[in-house]
C-alpha cells in the first residue's frame, strides 16, 4: 500500500462518516443511521489496519488521528 493509497482510505473514512451523519440528520436514529455508522466505523478500522502494515514495512511512521 501506498501513501497515495493511504490518502483515499483516510477521504473514504470521511466520507463514510458524513455519510452516516447526514443519514441521522435526515431519519434520526434508527436502523439506516446504525448501518451506515457501522460501515464507517469498518472502514475506519481497516485504515488503522493498513496503517500499521505500512509502518511496518516502511521506515518513518503515518499516523492518524481521527475525531
Amino acid at each position: 500500500m501506498t501513501k497515495t493509497d493511504l490518502h483515499n482510505l483516510f477521504t473514504a473514512v470521511g466520507y463514510a462518516h458524513n455519510a452516516a451523519i447526514r443519514t441521522l440528520i435526515a431519519n434520526g436514529p434508527g436502523p439506516a443511521y446504525e448501518a451506515a455508522a457501522d460501515a464507517a466505523d469498518a472502514l475506519e478500522a481497516t485504515l488503522e489496519v493498513a496503517c500499521d502494515e505500512y509502518n511496518a514495512a516502511n521506515p518513518g511512521p503515518i499516523s492518524v488521528t481521527l475525531f
